[in-house]
């Protein structure tokens, strides 16, 4: 039931612990590891900041443009949508 314990059987003399050892070290690894400058923004460099220029962002419904040019047929179908 437990993991955390290991029986041993009566008369054993040996034990494998090679799977126990192996699973602290990988758990205690961080799955993601990040430059402290990069977390805190103190680390200027070419590539993060053309990162930073090619990342996505969120549109706002303010900054995408009106088409005032569309088809009368879409103009019917997206009423449905807000009909709901």
């Amino acid at each position: 039931e437990n993991e955390d314990l290991l029986i041993l059987p009566h008369g054993s003399y040996e034990v494998n612990i090679q799977q126990y050892i192996y699973e602290s070290i990988v758990l205690a690894m961080p799955s993601r590891r990040i430059h402290p400058g990069v977390k805190d923004g103190t680390l200027k460099s070419d590539i993060l900041d053309k990162l930073e220029e090619l990342s996505p962002k969120a549109i706002d419904e303010k900054e995408t443009p009106k088409d005032d040019n569309t088809d009368p047929r879409w103009d019917s179908l997206k009423k449905l949508l807000t009909d709901k």
